[in-house]
């Protein structure tokens, strides 16, 4: 037995009267999983043998399963507008940091651009002489 859970309709709605059991059946020579078209011609083959145990677990049905879309599970118009809401204000949240970061990353090189060029212009122009007097003294820098 792989799994079992309650019935549910085609509707979606959810019998609790009945349940589902899933089974797989696997050959004993080769362990090879059988198909559910083989499975099912087993079972009408030996239904005889069988009848007993179908009685004793009140099975009323043999099929095979399907699968079957959920509508409940996956996201719903609400939920998608939701996700879009999310999204787009994460992704304008993240643009504008961006756009701050790069700003401040421009304001940060011209300043430093000037300090260096600034600095660069002294240690490599003409050295200009200051002329200062103290009491009676003169320096040259």
């Amino acid at each position: 037995m792989s799994s079992f859970q309650f019935h549910e309709n085609m509707d979606g709605s959810v019998d609790k009267t009945k349940t589902d059991f899933f089974v797989h059946f696997v050959h004993p020579e080769n362990n090879i999983v059988l198909e559910v078209e083989q499975v099912l011609k087993l079972i009408d083959l030996n239904i005889e043998e069988l009848d007993e145990i179908f009685k004793e677990f009140n099975v009323i049905d043999t099929q095979g399963s399907t699968l079957t879309p959920r509508r409940s599970k996956g996201l719903s118009g609400e939920g998608r507008n939701l996700f879009l809401v999310y999204a787009g204000g994460t992704a304008i949240f993240l643009a504008l940091l961006l756009l701050v970061v790069i700003s401040l990353s421009c304001a940060q090189r011209s300043k430093y651009q000037r300090r260096l060029k600034a600095a660069t212009a002294t240690a490599y122009g003409i050295p200009q002489f200051t002329y200062v007097s103290f009491d009676s003294r003169s320096l040259y820098f």
